[in-house]
């Protein structure tokens, strides 16, 4: 495995390497859909905070940040999400979390 400045070692995180653990980091590859994406997130977390269930149920609908959910756009569902995801915690919360953010400093309107 090669030494990247940005990326955890295997012993930092107790895993194996996997591109996977190291979500959109590497520019040629694309971003998932937001829909799956939110299947992640409801397998991962089984009772979300409240606050969070209206924009997740939003983006099982969404393909990309792109799209429109009624007339609210699908960055500003992920951001309130984002924003109401603080008490989702652990490993997975962490990476699909920085997926997100990942996606949304390089979404171009």
């Amino acid at each position: 495995m090669p030494s990247l400045p940005y990326a955890p070692s295997e012993a930092q995180i107790g895993l194996s390497y996997h591109p996977s653990f190291y979500p959109l980091i590497m520019s040629n590859q694309s971003p998932r859909p937001l829909y799956q994406i939110a299947g992640e997130i409801a397998m991962n977390w089984p009772k979300p905070y409240f606050g969070a269930v209206p924009y997740l149920e939003a983006m099982r609908s969404l393909n990309s940040l792109s799209d429109k959910f009624l007339y609210d756009s699908a960055e500003s569902i992920v951001r309130y999400f984002l924003s109401n995801a603080m008490t989702w915690k652990g490993e997975s919360a962490r990476r699909i979390k920085a997926e997100l953010n990942s996606m949304l400093k390089s979404h171009v309107n």
